[in-house]
């Protein structure tokens, strides 16, 4: 079959209602009249087809039905069509909300749909292998609805509405409409009468005899199963003892006998069968090793009277042929031994739960504070009264620990389930992802573990942080013309300067990697001052910082980083220092955390990590370190400056001389000496110059 429409998604279909809808309904339709399944209706429509176009391919009904057509009441409602052409019905509300759609349910590739109980029959005439009547598509309560017969695919969609695409004529066809109340007939199956499952009940058969190609009959009368109202109903085969192959297969059929469409052979405990409908969420868990309880083979399952089918698998059920009706269904299965059958709306024994999380900053290298939390789910069947929460907190160097669910260490609210416990950590820690183990345990000595997940922040270290900064070789004031090193794969590398000349200071990547940079330049004191991500002006992807910024000379920590990882002031909360945009322009701080000093970094890479090498070309920058100036001009000490006695006890020394209270002949203190130069800065210092 194609195009085929499943009960759940007609639901979903369902679910689009325009209130008040001022779309418009159809102008031109046959209105059908009164459709009431108390008294029975049935209706014929003879000689119809269909144009080709849009909206006018389609022939509208319009009928209003009486009374709720359900399952428990076994009342039905089918409608088919007979005839040629591939025909398509959609059924709207009154609304205009599309309620059920399909395409060839009905004899060949006809049309046709079954409500509450089904009559348990086949679409009468024509040919093919048409679904039985058998409620799939649920029920109806009383109301006005519409329905509209197309040639497939004129899709329609939720206000009376299709597709303006031109289609294949259809016709000649007939439609027929069947309603009605049906008595429950008696079955010609053996069977055994489990009687009624009550709310939260329920009812188990153990040791089941089975011999090879034997079918297994149940009759039982369930309340409904709805997820919107957290009601579910399970049914499996758990514990079934098989030989050779331990595999069973379930099958539902109504009160008529009709094959309603749901069976299993492998949802269970390996091969094992198991069917489940209704409420989704919190699942059941699962019995073995089968999948859990979630209502997957149906949102909805009607309430009333069912026969449940458990053989070894052989033959599925059809609901298109022979084993579609009258409780048919046959087993071909060599396997025998026993089984067990399980009904059920009762969840499962559920022990407690939780999630867990740490909140607040904790660093690699100095600890921190923060609270250990986790988030209880009481056991059910039976509901857990009271819980406790350990955590094994070793990563954390703090042993095994017990979290509060009474407004003290650190717990905001007594009695919310949400336990907490607050910390304070010595570092070092190890950075990055982390583990703790934890165990939430019941009254009742039912207990889940599971883990809480967070991380330690990284905090700077090596290259990365200042302390660690690279310092240029050479002399303490040397002219710097560049620095060289190689990237470390996903980190930042400082580089400690002295900007000697701010008026011609700059640091450039460009032409001196290809790897694509970022520059970070901060002060002495760790601030940042400018950032420079890609050049401005230029095209490439490397770094130029000028002096923009800078405001005096001095000592400074110039970083450099494969693009995107990003200096922040806060590791805990990665507050940036530097906003990322825009990437061609040179910006001072701009991030949330610009007032503040660096704390480390951010981000990783947005490319393959390199460990290429990188040159930074500097101009106006120098080594850093103290430079030794010249001695003051009071040589002898005397605390008379500038005076003849000065220049005379400098001559006397250079010349050999002993003076106790003179200072040595190194007057620049460049570590040559004696020396011209020494000479020349004595005289320029003593003329009230500059120590160069």
């Amino acid at each position: 079959m194609k195009n085929v429409r499943t009960p759940w998604m007609v639901a979903l279909a369902a679910g689009t209602v325009f209130a008040g809808s001022a779309l418009a309904q159809p102008t031109v339709f046959d209105d059908l009249g009164n459709i009431d399944p108390v008294a029975g209706t049935t209706l014929t429509r003879t000689g119809l087809s269909t144009t080709t176009s849009g909206d006018t391919a389609v022939v509208w009904f319009k009928f209003t039905l009486t009374a709720p057509t359900t399952y428990a009441n076994l009342r039905h409602l089918s409608i088919w069509n007979l005839g040629t052409g591939d025909t398509e019905f959609t059924l709207f509300d009154s609304t205009g909300a599309i309620r059920s759609v399909d395409d060839d349910d009905g004899p060949g590739v006809q049309s046709s749909i079954s409500y509450g109980s089904g009559d348990g029959q086949f679409p009468n005439g024509g040919t093919g292998t048409p679904l039985i009547g058998n409620g799939r598509d649920q029920e109806l309560q009383p109301g006005v609805y519409w329905l509209g017969v197309a040639h497939f695919a004129n899709d329609a969609t939720a206000g009376w509405t299709y597709e303006a695409t031109t289609q294949t004529a259809t016709g000649p066809w007939d439609l027929n409409v069947s309603a009605g109340t049906i008595a429950e007939p008696t079955p010609t199956v053996t069977f055994t009468d489990l009687g009624t499952l009550g709310a939260s009940d329920t009812i188990t058969r153990t040791d089941e005899s089975m011999g090879a190609s034997e079918v297994k009959w149940f009759k039982v009368n369930v309340p409904g199963a709805v997820r919107s109202l957290n009601t579910f109903l399970d049914i499996d085969t758990e514990g079934s003892a098989l030989a050779p192959t331990n595999a069973t297969r379930l099958s539902i059929y109504t009160a008529l006998g009709a094959y309603l469409g749901y069976t299993d052979t492998t949802d269970g405990s390996g091969s094992l069968s198991q069917l489940t409908f209704g409420d989704d969420a919190p699942v059941r868990p699962a019995v073995g090793n089968g999948l859990a309880y979630n209502g997957r083979d149906a949102a909805t399952f009607p309430a009333g009277t069912y026969y449940i089918a458990v053989a070894a698998p052989g033959v599925a059920p059809s609901t298109t042929g022979a084993t579609g009706a009258s409780w048919g269904h046959t087993s071909t299965s060599t396997n025998s031994g026993t089984f067990n059958l399980r009904i059920t709306n009762v969840p499962l024994p559920t022990p407690p739960s939780g999630t867990g999380l740490v909140t607040g900053c904790l660093r690699s290298d100095i600890g921190g504070t923060g609270n250990i939390r986790v988030n209880a789910v009481p056991g059910v069947s039976p509901t857990s009264v009271s819980l406790t929460v350990s955590v094994d907190a070793s990563v954390l160097g703090l042993g095994t620990v017990s979290l509060f669910d009474d407004g003290t260490n650190g717990d905001d609210l007594a009695g919310d389930l949400i336990f907490n416990r607050a910390v304070t950590v010595a570092g070092p820690l190890t950075a990055g992802a982390n583990t703790m183990p934890f165990t939430v345990t019941d009254e009742l000595n039912r207990s889940t573990s599971a883990n809480i997940n967070f991380t330690v922040s990284t905090a700077p270290t090596g290259g990365e942080s200042l302390e660690g900064a690279v310092i240029p070789s050479g002399n303490p004031g040397d002219a710097l013309s560049s620095i060289s090193g190689n990237f470390e794969a996903s980190r930042a590398t400082f580089h400690k300067i002295q900007i000697c000349d701010v008026a011609t200071f700059s640091a450039s990547t460009v032409g001196g990697t290809t790897v694509d940079t970022q520059l970070f330049l901060f002060n002495e004191q760790g601030l940042g001052v400018a950032v420079n991500d890609d050049h401005v002006g230029g095209t490439t992807l490397q770094s130029t910082i000028t002096n923009l910024f800078v405001t005096a000379p001095g000592t400074y920590y110039l970083a450099v980083v494969q693009y995107n990882r990003d200096p922040v002031s806060d590791l805990c909360a990665n507050t940036l220092i530097f906003a990322n945009l825009p990437f061609r322009s040179e910006r001072g701080p701009d991030g949330p955390g610009a007032a503040s000093p660096f704390g480390g970094w951010s981000g990783a890479p947005a490319t393959t990590p390199s460990t290429a090498a990188y040159t930074i070309a500097l101009t106006g920058a120098c080594v850093p370190g103290t430079v030794a100036g010249c001695d003051d001009i009071d040589f002898n000490n005397n605390d008379v400056f500038p005076e003849d006695q000065d220049v005379i006890d400098f001559f006397n020394v250079l010349a050999g001389a002993e003076c106790s209270t003179c200072n040595d002949i190194d007057f620049n203190n460049n570590g040559v000496f004696p020396e011209d130069q020494d000479v020349i800065d004595f005289f320029n210092v003593l003329a009230g110059g500059q120590c160069p």
